[in-house]
């Protein structure tokens, strides 16, 4: 197998609506999470104010009970863009290759089998760009071959049908 370069990493973060429901998704557990845990500490706050000897005491739960929602509002929105950011660079890593795989592949079933994959390392698709690869290389020189061998429309000018290069 021929050595592969990689791609330096692109500066796009974004590459489709499914990245948006991964990060969307993500964000909605982390709303749900904190709005739990604010659930149980003001009802927690509410037993104390219901015990509270005085209206005093139960006037200043209430307060607290008040800024702890504020504080938590704070908190989620705070890391709701962190969450969020972080899915959306988690997602780039996994659905960002799909679209340089799918045009490679269109590539190959048009007859170009010039086509090159170069993927960073540890992208989840890695092994499959040289897979790709080796599949682009071994088309190549199998019609390589085909064309010493005897005529063909490929050197008349005309692309092989994809029918044509998945036969062997």
């Amino acid at each position: 197998m021929e050595q592969q370069s990689h791609a330096p990493r692109r500066k796009t973060v974004v590459h489709g609506r499914l990245q948006y429901l991964f990060a969307g998704q993500l964000l909605i557990v982390q709303v749900i999470v904190a709005l739990t845990i604010h659930s149980g500490v003001q009802l927690k706050i509410n037993s104390h104010i219901m015990d509270a000897a005085s209206i005093e005491a139960a006037t200043a739960m209430e307060a607290l009970a008040r800024d702890l929602t504020m504080v938590v509002l704070g908190i989620t929105a705070a890391t709701g863009g962190l969450v969020f950011a972080l899915a959306l660079w988690l997602s780039n890593r996994i659905v960002g290759p799909i679209p340089r795989l799918r045009r490679a592949l269109k590539a190959l079933a048009a007859g170009d089998y010039s086509v090159r994959l170069n993927f960073r390392p540890g992208d989840t698709l890695e092994e499959i760009a040289y897979d790709v690869n080796d599949l682009a290389l071994a088309l190549r020189k199998r019609d390589e071959g085909k064309a010493n061998s005897e005529p063909s429309e490929t050197q008349a000018g005309a692309a092989p049908r994809p029918e044509e290069a998945l036969q062997s």
